[in-house]
Formats: C-alpha cells, structure tokens, sequence
C-alpha cells in the first residue's frame, strides 16, 4: 500500500492546482461539473483572472464549416450552465460576443497565470 505522499507525487500539477479550488484531499473528490461545483469554480476564476484577455474563438458555421474569430475578452458572465460551463464576455471588434470558456484560445501574450487557469479549468470542465 502507498502512502498518501507517494500517491500524491503522482497526481499531475495541473490536477493538484484543481483539487485546492474545491479543497479536496483525494483526486476521486474533485467534483464534477454540477450547479454547486460550477459555483465554485465562477468564484474562482472571477476572483483570479485579470482582463482584459486576447485570443481566439472557432465557432461552427455550417455543416463541416467553422470560423476562428479573434475575441477580446473583459469579463466573465454571470451565466453557465452544465452543457457550456461558464461563459465569458468580450468583443470581436464592435461586436458583442458572449463564449463558452471551454471554447477560448488565449494568445501567447496572455500572462502565464491567465494562461494556467483558462487551462485547468478545461481540464476540469472537460473531464469531470
């Protein structure tokens, strides 16, 4: 039998970061994408991540056909749901656009920290 540092060491950095948002002690706690998780995780990001944010966004437009638009983004909505999670709000160009934040490509000029946070919460949005 291991002992917890050992299985601790194993967990991915990534999947740590996470189990601290939902103050889980185990890896199998880490809660899946439900109402009061989902919660949590709005607070958090509401709290940690600093906008404005560039990247990008693909939507589909047709059967087999999509576009990548760039999007500014300046704040997080007050909406999510279990199918989209939590939805962010910005421009492309003088355009409103509200996008899942699953969906968004930081650019590589977003700071390393927005970066690490838009990231484990697809992680976490895509696998729990």
């Amino acid at each position: 039998m291991k002992n917890n540092k050992l299985i601790t060491e194993e967990i991915p950095e990534d999947e740590k970061r996470i189990m601290k948002i939902f103050n889980a002690s185990d890896y199998d706690k880490i809660p899946n994408s439900a109402d009061e998780s989902m919660k949590i995780y709005f607070d958090f990001l509401n709290k940690n991540l600093v906008f404005p944010i560039a990247g990008t966004h693909t939507q589909e437009t047709g059967p087999f056909k999509s576009e990548t638009i760039s999007v500014n983004l300046n704040s997080i909505s007050e909406l999510y749901d279990d199918f989209y999670g939590i939805l962010v709000e910005g421009r492309n160009g003088r355009k409103k656009v509200a996008i899942p934040l699953v969906d968004f490509d930081p650019d590589e000029h977003a700071t390393d920290e927005n970066l690490q946070i838009i990231d484990d919460y697809k992680t976490w949005f895509s696998n729990w």
